[in-house]
């Protein structure tokens, strides 16, 4: 026979064990094959795609199945509908806890090797990805 409430014991255990978060977003990554997907809105205009990777100096994203690099500088704003991330306007580059944040929403959040690289640009029939100016 089983002890009263050993069943909820189990359960809160199993919880805690897996990292399922209870409530909020908590900062944590989690396994999935999509990053979130962003709004940039640039001088050009307004695109929207997934949020592939963050870097230094911008980010790396997929639109229309085209790999884009937008640097900090040409973008007036930049969204993340539905993802915990506050969005950055004026072409500002963010601070180390913001770029953080956006890196967690983004799909590969420990970067790429060289051939990983490789073959992101081969799938989408590219040999560089395209700058925004």
């Amino acid at each position: 026979m089983r002890a009263p409430g050993a069943v909820g014991a189990c359960a809160l255990i199993a919880v805690v064990v897996t990292g399922c978060p209870v409530g909020g977003w908590d900062g944590t990554v989690t396994s999935s094959r999509f990053g979130s997907e962003v709004r940039v809105e640039t001088s050009t205009g307004e695109m929207r795609g997934e949020l592939l990777l963050v870097q230094d100096d911008g980010i790396v994203f997929v639109s229309n199945d085209r790999g884009l690099f937008a640097p900090w500088p040409s973008m007036r704003k930049l969204s993340f509908p539905g993802y915990p991330v506050a969005d950055l306007k004026d072409g500002l580059a963010p601070d180390a806890n913001h770029r953080r944040q956006m890196t967690l929403a983004s799909r590969y959040a420990h970067g790429l090797t060289d051939a990983q690289w490789a073959r992101v640009l081969e799938s989408l029939n590219q040999e560089e990805l395209e700058r925004i100016p």
